[in-house]
Order: C-alpha cells, then sequence, then structure tokens
C-alpha cells in the first residue's frame, strides 16, 4: 500500500468519526436546550420577565409582595429547587406574586446585576417598601411561605382568611 492510499484511508476515518463526533454533540446541545429552557415555562403560577421595564414595572412600582429566583438552567441547585417552589407559587397563589428570573438570558442578567446577584439560586423578597431582601431560609415551600407572610401583617390577615376559605371556595 502506497502512502497515498493510507494517507486517503486515514483522511476519510477521520472525517467519519469527527461527523458521528458532531452530530452527537450536536444533538446533546439540542436536548440540553430543550430540557434547560426556562424551568418555569408553561407555569402560569410563576410569572418570567423577558425584559427589564416588565420587572421594575411589576416588582418595583407594583403593588402586592414578591418572591423572586434568580436562577441558572444548567446549575444543579436551581433544578433541585424546582418542585418546592412550585410547590410554594400553587400555595401562594393569589396572595403573593412569585417569579423566576433567567440569569442566562441578556434581560435576567440585566435584572440581576441591578441587585447583585451573583450565586445561583438566589431568592429575593420584595415587601411592601420595595426594597430586595434575601431569602436565607431553608429551600422547602413552608419555610418560603412563613417568611412571606411575616413581610406583612396585613397580607398575613388576608391569607388566613383566604386559606379558611380554600374550602368552600373550591366546591
Amino acid at each position: 500500500m502506497s502512502y497515498f492510499a493510507f494517507e486517503t484511508i486515514i483522511k476519510g476515518i477521520m472525517v467519519a468519526a469527527f461527523r458521528k463526533f458532531f452530530l452527537s454533540f450536536a444533538a446533546i446541545c439540542a436536548l440540553a436546550q430543550v430540557s434547560f429552557a426556562n424551568l418555569y415555562d408553561n407555569l402560569p403560577i410563576v410569572k418570567s420577565f423577558d425584559k427589564y421595564s416588565e420587572f421594575e414595572k411589576e416588582v418595583i412600582r407594583g403593588d402586592g409582595i414578591w418572591m423572586v429566583q434568580f436562577f441558572s438552567p444548567t446549575c444543579p441547585h436551581c433544578q433541585n429547587l424546582v418542585d418546592e417552589y412550585k410547590r410554594f407559587a400553587d400555595v401562594a397563589r393569589g396572595i403573593y406574586n412569585i417569579a423566576a428570573v433567567d440569569m442566562s438570558t441578556e434581560a435576567g442578567k440585566r435584572i440581576g446585576a441591578s441587585f447583585k446577584v451573583d450565586t445561583y439560586p438566589t431568592l429575593l423578597m420584595f415587601g411592601d417598601d420595595k426594597k430586595p431582601k434575601t431569602y436565607e431560609g431553608e429551600r422547602k415551600a413552608q419555610g418560603m411561605l412563613q417568611e412571606m407572610v411575616d413581610m406583612s401583617i396585613i397580607t398575613t390577615i388576608v391569607f388566613v382568611v383566604i386559606m379558611r376559605m380554600r374550602p368552600f371556595i373550591q366546591r
């Protein structure tokens, strides 16, 4: 076998191997984008913000008390918090405002930077005074809910009334 024939065979093998690698890599990236899109997509009880101006209008200038989670879709701790955060959002629905900011987007980076968010997940609470307070409690729905209730006495009274009325309303 000549050197030229040997070189041609090696190049063919390398091209085939590269194609397989590239296609596998592309498939993995596509799956990652699908599974890591926004951890709270298609969940109406958790508000997502696509623009800084929307965040400012609703959270900073708007009414109500907010819990906002700043997350990265690829962060394992953020992924582990999803179910508990959804549970919390379901219980707090209609009483508190619940949001999530995807820090992998340009809008998310801008919103997070304005509050010096540099670790994930970060949970910030915005009470009546609209000054952000970092939630440092247990990453369980009950703990998050208790912290939100403690932020405002009026909201707490409304919360208790609504929770006691829910069985009658749901019938």
